[in-house]
């Protein structure tokens, strides 16, 4: 009883939602392989036409747009993550690393040098 007294006093469903599930398993889908990669063109597609909206209606934008999506797809995530979301969420540190990593692959690289170089000649 007390659990929903707690969940009915959050502001939206997704918070109530969220409060009860620790991690959601997005590769249990109830859709096939072929229905998610619809999806997730589907997704695509409906940014690069938002993007197109600030470039400009040429046709050869869209080409132009699937550049800035595919330069600063991990950027806008690893923001929206660090500075929208977890502010007031709770973020797994998995995906924190993975999005870091992806949207900073060369400080990645220096930091695995670095391990490798440093901390590798601890463990021998």
């Amino acid at each position: 009883m007390k659990q929903r007294a707690k969940l009915n006093q959050a502001t939206t469903p997704d918070v109530a939602w969220g409060a009860s599930a620790d991690l959601v398993s997005l590769c249990s889908s109830i859709f096939n392989e072929n229905c998610c990669k619809e999806l997730q063109e589907i997704h695509k597609h409906e940014i690069l036409a938002k993007i197109c909206e600030y470039v400009g209606p040429c046709p050869s934008n869209f080409a132009k747009a699937e550049e800035i999506l595919e330069g600063i797809k991990y950027d806008i995530a690893n923001y929206v993550i660090h500075h929208e979301y977890s502010r007031s969420h709770m973020v797994s540190t998995e995906l924190l690393l993975w999005l870091d990593g992806r949207a900073h692959p060369n400080d990645v690289k220096k930091l695995d040098s670095f391990i490798k170089k440093y901390l590798g000649q601890c463990s021998e």
